[in-house]
């Protein structure tokens, strides 16, 4: 089953729309455009496109029927329950982005990734590698996403193996900088659930 990338679009006038730059459908910003809020502390999860509030102990529990669409099983909404929460995820990069500038990002994400920056404000950019991050099972899902070069994924695979192990001496010196900075705490739990396995380990 084909994953469904939950990526936000961006329409901004003038500007190139996320849509056009990765051509895949992302569906988080119609989803909860019609979200009113939950009031239950107890049912604090609004299933999108509807009123019904749920448990969040009925997310991901293998039950689909919870939410009408069966969101509540999500493939991308169960990959990032277990990830780190966008906010810290959006913090690093952010953080990093602004210290190392466009060499950060373009590093471990590649060149799309980098031309998102000079089509759509810093944070909006972010924003789409974050989710996608954040959803995307494997790097290879995530690769895709990022319409990464075989090249590029590897070398992102590469660095994550690398910070996770402790065998930096070839990384360049603002990727191991930003390893005591957040990075190194991202790719343990990105590596924890299973983002670096591929169909062949």
């Amino acid at each position: 089953m084909k994953i469904v990338f939950i990526l936000i679009c961006f329409f901004l006038s003038n500007m190139i729309d996320a849509k056009l730059t990765f051509p895949m459908v992302y569906r988080w910003s119609k989803r909860t455009d019609s979200m009113n809020g939950c009031t239950d502390p107890t049912e604090p999860f609004q299933c999108p496109g509807s009123n019904i509030c749920i448990s969040l102990q009925f997310i991901c529990d293998g039950h689909p029927g919870d939410c009408p669409d069966d969101y509540d099983e999500d493939q991308g909404l169960c990959v990032a329950a277990r990830r780190p929460p966008k906010d810290t995820i959006r913090r690093l990069l952010s953080a990093q982005y602004s210290n190392f500038g466009p060499k950060f990002i373009e590093y471990l994400f590649g060149s799309k990734a980098l031309q998102l920056f000079s089509a759509l404000p810093p944070i909006k950019a972010i924003d789409i590698i974050t989710i996608a991050l954040s959803v995307s099972p494997t790097i290879d899902e995530f690769a895709k996403v990022m319409e990464m070069t075989g090249d590029e994924r590897n070398r992102l695979a590469n660095s994550l193996e690398s910070l996770h192990t402790g065998q930096v001496s070839k990384l360049p010196a603002y990727i191991v900088n930003s390893a005591s900075e957040g990075l190194g705490t991202l790719t343990n739990q990105l590596i924890k659930t299973n983002f670096l396995k591929t169909e062949y380990n």
